[in-house]
């Protein structure tokens, strides 16, 4: 099977952007034991700052993971550490039984138990 990476379009990107916020949001509450209020003001901010103006800051980059056929079936977001940890994660879902917005999920989900079996996150973490 080949697999093909090439940026996120501008259109991807503001798609992208609140589902990876609000999937941010649920992983700070269930994760750091944030209230409503705090994991969203959280999830927030870090999209603002990754994602400025709707465009990739910096530092970060967004690609579409397509399989041979052009189908996306996944996002790879990439990032240069501004704390010393690293944040690059590539999880890729097949899109062909699941919705967009689920299948990110799952990517989501996917990062975020390799970087708990790594050490993040976690009580009192941030």
């Amino acid at each position: 099977m080949t697999t093909t990476l090439r940026p996120l379009r501008a259109d991807e990107i503001a798609s992208y952007v609140p589902r990876v916020s609000t999937a941010y949001a649920a992983e700070l509450r269930e994760h750091l034991h944030l209230d409503d209020d705090a994991a969203e003001a959280r999830a927030r901010r870090s999209a603002a700052e990754a994602f400025p103006d709707g465009t990739v800051a910096e530092g970060n980059w967004l690609f579409a993971v397509e399989d041979g056929q052009g189908t996306r079936v996944g996002v790879l977001w990439l990032g240069e550490p501004t704390d010393g940890r690293p944040r690059a994660c590539g999880c890729s879902t097949s899109r062909s039984t699941q919705s967009t917005a689920a299948a990110d999920s799952a990517a989501t989900r996917c990062c975020s138990q390799r970087r708990r079996r790594a050490g993040w996150g976690g009580r009192g973490s941030s």
